[in-house]
């Protein structure tokens, strides 16, 4: 079997979900944050429209639609993706004190066509339960930033080819990981959230789910 298409191909599949910033998560909670303190409210509780439908409840993240996404994003660089799926959960919750939690259980498979007739498969795992400090950036409650985000958030991955496992390039940690100093624009309305965070190229859409 030649291995050069291969070779190449993985360091591809990096590249291409450098950019990828998987949002998500539900449940570990945590302390609440300073209202004076940094990423705070100047000691006032968030209060608005778009305050008002983020609060107290477990967003729960369209899986299916971010695996889609996932897919269009590879294609676009260059590869002959037969299939992204997605499988397992996310979810992020708001509190009045300022305090982001989430929890992330979920796994993107990606096969993709090599030359030859090779095939590569890349399992993609997101694990963890991450939290952090959450405000507004100005008065329009558009876009939120993130502050003093605790770093418990894993991305491992398997790759093979033709079911054989194959090495894989150091993938970017990603995910929930990264949030601190980040900022995120959001539409809320309703039962239904969607949301950009910096640096990503997808847009992701939550359903509310139980109350917390």
């Amino acid at each position: 079997m030649k291995t050069t298409p291969a070779l190449v191909a993985v360091p591809l599949l990096v590249l291409a979900l450098s950019g990828c910033t998987f949002l998500g998560g539900g449940g570990s909670g945590g302390e609440p944050a300073d209202p004076a303190g940094e990423g705070s409210t100047s000691g006032e509780e968030l209060e608005g429209g778009s305050t008002a439908c983020l609060m107290d409840r477990e967003w729960n993240l369209d899986v299916a639609d971010t695996a889609a996404q996932l897919g269009e994003s590879l294609s676009s660089n260059g590869l002959s993706v037969v299939s992204t799926t997605g499988e397992g959960t996310q979810s992020l919750w708001f509190d009045q004190e300022g305090y982001a939690g989430s929890a992330t259980s979920l796994t993107y498979t990606m096969v993709v066509n090599l030359d030859d007739g090779m095939v590569m498969t890349m399992a993609q795992h997101h694990e963890g339960a991450p939290g952090g400090q959450w405000a507004w950036e100005g008065e329009e409650e558009s876009t939120l930033t993130f502050t003093a985000w605790e770093d418990s958030y894993v991305v491992t991955t398997d790759t093979s080819i033709n079911g054989i496992a194959a090495p894989t390039s150091t993938m970017p940690a990603g995910g929930l990981g990264n949030l601190a100093g980040l900022s995120m624009t959001v539409a809320c309305d309703g039962d239904s959230l969607t949301t950009q965070s910096e640096g990503s190229p997808f847009t992701q859409h939550w359903t509310a789910g139980a109350a917390r």
